[in-house]
């Protein structure tokens, strides 16, 4: 049998991610898949991630960046800076 030890998914719990969600699990059940979660994510999204956890019997990795980073960002661009240039994303 294979090894699929190395396999990962970065998903954003989108549709597609969900398609491959569902086909690395049939693989493997212990496939690491994980999301970033910026603080900012509609609330369907946890939904979904609450969703797939339960189906799958899993708990997706979560990743959540460097709060200091964040809240720096916030101070100098606002909550919504980043929809003013392309420099500021």
């Amino acid at each position: 049998m294979e090894n699929h030890n190395n396999v990962a998914l970065s998903s954003s719990l989108g549709s597609e991610d969900q398609v491959l969600t569902d086909m690395i699990f049939k693989v493997n059940r212990n496939s690491r898949v994980f999301t970033l979660d910026t603080g900012r994510l509609h609330s369907e999204t946890y939904k979904v991630m609450d969703a797939t956890n339960i189906k799958y019997g899993v708990k997706l990795e979560v990743i959540f960046p460097k709060y200091e980073n964040v809240e720096n960002l916030y101070k100098t661009q606002g909550v919504n800076g980043h929809f003013e240039s392309i420099d500021k994303r």
